[in-house]
């Protein structure tokens, strides 16, 4: 993981990481509806960690992390044009503008891990291109 750390931060994309750390006792505790079987809980994004996003060569990239997740799902607002990819330990998911419900409100599927790279190629503009309302953790 220290090699990772490292060659993170010597290509300049350690700035653009947003961490969650493990579950808090708080969040472990959290119970699912009665009948429902929990598989996670959802962890807010901010739009100051959204501001991590970096962009270069003409696609703005985000890193986030969730530490301890089996699995993530990411809860995209405001996607309106260009092309969005998710990609985790597996496949990659790609969106293309307003995503599958077209009006650019949408979850992506699960990534495997902890770790999830969002990228979006399309107009560059001042602040984040795209939402994320929230993480989702599952464990």
């Amino acid at each position: 993981m220290a090699r990772v750390a490292m060659f993170l931060a010597a290509c300049g994309l350690a700035a653009q990481t947003v961490k969650f750390g493990p579950l808090t006792e708080k969040e472990r505790s959290v119970g699912p509806k009665p009948g429902v079987r929990a598989a996670g809980v959802h962890r807010a994004v901010s739009s100051k960690m959204l501001g991590k996003g970096k962009w270069k060569d003409g696609v703005w990239r985000l890193r986030i992390i969730s530490k301890g997740a089996k699995g993530l799902r990411l809860h995209v607002t405001g996607f309106v044009d260009g092309k969005l990819s998710v990609r985790g330990a597996g496949a990659a998911q790609s969106f293309a503008a307003k995503g599958p419900n077209g009006d650019g409100d949408f979850w992506t599927g699960v990534v495997d891990g902890e770790s999830v790279w969002v990228e979006y190629l399309g107009s560059k503009r001042a602040g984040p291109p795209i939402g994320i309302a929230v993480v989702s953790h599952l464990w």
